[in-house]
């Protein structure tokens, strides 16, 4: 397992907290917990979504049948979505509504990899495919009503990103002009007009956005680097898109908005990569994964704190529990900003969900990352 060299600065981090806790500057702590694994099969599990409101993780984990998608709450712990196909048992969650009543993913099935949509009323069902027999294709984001889902499939082109509704069913959604036809749908806004992914063109893979009568609008990219990206996500309002692109400086996470795609740098240490992953409703706040010393590890990014190490920012702001843990990559974010999800390792060297919670932020968190900001900043 990797080990880490950062007892001087969370101490730092700590003591300024603690001083100021002190002094009644900060009345809440961060809350971290760890989702465990579903029933059978050796323990790993990841969280790969969020649902809006912040109470519903999603992912997958090892059951007794292999690798299963997943729904946890507080309140109930982990349950198993189940499978298409029970004699190819595999199925992994990527998207939940706004509410967590409806999951959406991937799933052996008679037909191929099949996107599904779960109800707890309905249980899993498969969505087909584009080509209208059988095929590979997933379904990788969901609405926030829950019956609008994006993803990609396989049809007569080629891979093709795709909507479907309840009333019109499976509709793809084309490709970038020039270059060779493959197209992938990530996300959705909350009404279900407006879906971002990536497509290509004559130059290489490229973040897009659609929306009914424009069709994929090519986003464009970082300046200098390689002209390649792709969009992960997309608010609520459908205004602000976060992706990655790259940059003079490689791979970098990156956020959209009116036009204009704008860095958000990287985190201190290793090679320069980072990927936006999700971000909150208004845009202010952005999760992903980026590079250190150590590693992968998640990041959390504001508009005042910039990108900071989300092991960082949870310890600053009172999290326990997170001793030994090493934050891999945060996935999903609530529409409220205030909490996330993601994958790590665990104490025992097992991959594991994880969700973290934390208050608003607090003078303590402004001035403790940063000042680990500073004592981290690049050379």
């Amino acid at each position: 397992m990797r080990k880490f060299n950062m007892t001087s600065r969370v101490r730092n981090v700590v003591t300024l907290c603690a001083s100021l806790l002190i002094a009644g500057a900060v009345s809440a702590q961060s809350i971290f917990t760890g989702l465990g694994d579903l029933p059978g099969g050796f323990t790993s599990s990841g969280a790969w979504g969020l649902s809006g409101n912040g109470l519903v993780a999603i992912g997958i984990a090892n059951s007794s049948n292999g690798g299963e998608g997943f729904r946890w709450t507080k309140s109930t712990g982990m349950s198993g979505l189940g499978v298409l196909l029970p004699s190819n048992p595999l199925s992994l969650a990527y998207a939940t509504n706004l509410n967590g009543e409806v999951v959406v993913g991937v799933s052996e099935s008679s037909t191929g990899s099949e996107p599904f949509r779960w109800t707890e009323a309905g249980g899993m069902v498969g969505l087909g495919h584009l080509s209208g027999t059988s095929g590979v294709g997933a379904a990788w984001g969901v609405n926030a009503g829950g019956d609008v889902v994006v993803g990609y499939s396989y049809g007569p082109n080629g891979r093709e990103a795709f909507r479907w509704t309840e009333s019109g069913g499976m509709q793809g959604l084309g490709d970038l002009a020039g270059g060779i036809f493959d197209s992938w749908a990530y996300d959705v806004s909350a009404d279900g007009s407006r879906v971002v992914g990536s497509g290509y063109t004559s130059t290489d893979e490229k973040p897009f956005l659609w929306m009914p009568g424009t069709g994929m609008q090519d986003l464009g990219d970082l300046p200098g680097g390689i002209s390649a990206g792709a969009a992960s996500a997309i608010n609520d309002i459908g205004s602000v898109i976060v992706g990655a692109s790259h940059s003079t400086s490689g791979k970098e996470a990156f956020r959209w908005e009116s036009g204009q795609m704008v860095g958000l740098g990287d985190l201190a240490g290793g090679e320069f990569s980072s990927i936006a992953r999700d971000v909150s409703n208004d845009g202010t706040v952005i999760v992903g994964e980026g590079t250190t010393e150590n590693g992968r590890e998640a990041f959390y990014w504001t508009e005042t704190l910039g990108m900071v190490n989300l092991y960082d920012y949870l310890i600053s702001e009172g999290a326990t529990g997170l001793d030994g843990w090493i934050l891999e990559s945060a996935r999903g974010v609530s529409t409220d900003g205030l909490t996330i999800t993601g994958t790590g390792i665990n104490p025992l060297g097992q991959f594991e969900g994880w969700v973290a919670h934390i208050p608003a932020p607090s003078s303590c968190v402004v001035l403790a990352i940063g000042g680990v900001l500073v004592s981290r900043r690049r050379r």
